[in-house]
C-alpha cells in the first residue's frame, strides 16, 4: 500500500579509482542539451551490451557530459548503433546496470576479430524477451 510517505536513502559517497575495460556493442544513442546548465550542458547517453572476460553478455550504459557541440558531434560521429568498440572508464553499478562515465573508446584492435565478437554477443546473450525458442 502506497501511503505517499518517502524515506531518505542513506548513501555514503566515496570516490575510488576503479575502472572497467570491456568490448561493447552500441544499442541506442541519445543526446540532450540543457542550456541552463552552463558548465556541462550537453549529455550523451548510450545503451550497450558489454562482454565479460569469459564472454558473458551484460547490460551497460555510457554517460558523457560535455561543454561543446564540437565534442558532441565528434562522439556522435564515432559511435553508431550496432558498432563494436573497446572502452575503458570509471564506473558505478545501480541495480543490474553498470554505468561508465566519460570512458575512453577505440575501435576493435586486431586481437579481437569482429566476426568472433559478434558471434559471442549473439550466442551468449541468450533469448530476448518476447522471442521464441
Amino acid at each position: 500500500m502506497d501511503t505517499g510517505e518517502s524515506w531518505p536513502v542513506e548513501h555514503y559517497m566515496i570516490n575510488i579509482d576503479c575502472e572497467l575495460t570491456t568490448i561493447v556493442k552500441f544499442l541506442n544513442i541519445t543526446h540532450s542539451y540543457f542550456p541552463d546548465d552552463s558548465d556541462l550542458p550537453i549529455e550523451i547517453n548510450v545503451d550497450c551490451e558489454g562482454l565479460g572476460s569469459a564472454g558473458s553478455v551484460f547490460k551497460l550504459h555510457i554517460f558523457f557530459r560535455l561543454d561543446s557541440f564540437e565534442e558532441r558531434d565528434r562522439i556522435l560521429k564515432d559511435l553508431k548503433v550496432d558498432s563494436l568498440f573497446q572502452i575503458r572508464g570509471e564506473y558505478d553499478v545501480t541495480g543490474e546496470i553498470i554505468t561508465l562515465f566519460e570512458p575512453e573508446y577505440s575501435p576493435l584492435g586486431p586481437d579481437y576479430p569482429e566476426d568472433e565478437i559478434r558471434k559471442a554477443f549473439e550466442v551468449n546473450r541468450g533469448p530476448q524477451k518476447g522471442s521464441r525458442q
